[in-house]
């Protein structure tokens, strides 16, 4: 079903990319590239625990995300990020979520008036969360992880009229586990790439 969802979801992002590219290919046109943006974005979250440590098979999947990010652009090179996102990673007889929080400085590169690449790179929080005991193989009291990691992501950014952004987003981070007691479980790799809509003030 998540391998469904994750199909249909990466359709509709490469189509929905697509079709703004080539609008400001052909015609490109001044926007404002400074101040402050909000915005949201869905995508795909692909999270990969270390057997010997978390030994949560249930964690090595690809989910579907859902996220929200805001900042402000300094200038049309520079600018700060803060991103929330989070994945309902359950499978059949557990549930469980995903949830990550990332600050981050943004550079930018910018091909045209409309059209720029960008790479950021920061800290991010993350917190798991479960209600089944199968999930409980080195955890046995608790239902939750969290940790903190270092992450670094790449994107495209394609601005229209009106102050409207889109852009895909790559991220990987590599946070290091702890239970609540501060038992260090290992690290996990985790992943998201997620296409966003935001307005530019």
């Amino acid at each position: 079903m998540s391998q469904s969802i994750y199909s249909s979801i990466s359709s509709i992002a490469a189509a929905a990319l697509a079709i703004p590219l080539l609008v400001v290919s052909a015609n490109s046109f001044a926007v404002d590239k400074t101040g402050a943006f909000v915005g949201g974005s869905l995508g795909q979250l692909q999270n990969n625990a270390n057997d010997h440590e978390l030994g949560f098979e249930r964690f090595r999947a690809k989910s579907p995300a859902i996220g929200v990010y805001a900042g402000y652009h300094f200038t049309d090179w520079f600018g700060l990020e803060g991103q929330f996102s989070a994945a309902d990673t359950s499978l059949e007889g557990s549930n469980s979520v995903i949830g990550v929080l990332s600050v981050s400085p943004k550079f930018s590169y910018y091909f045209n008036d409309n059209i720029a690449v960008y790479t950021k790179i920061g800290v991010s929080g993350v917190g798991m969360t479960w209600d089944s005991d199968v999930a409980h193989q080195t955890a046995e009291n608790n239902d939750y992880l969290y940790g903190v990691g270092v992450h670094a992501g790449v994107g495209l950014n394609i601005a229209m009229e009106s102050g409207i952004n889109m852009r895909v987003d790559y991220t990987y981070l590599a946070p290091n586990m702890r239970e609540p007691e501060g038992y260090n479980l290992g690290d996990i790799n985790l992943s998201t790439l997620m296409l966003g809509v935001h307005y530019q003030f």
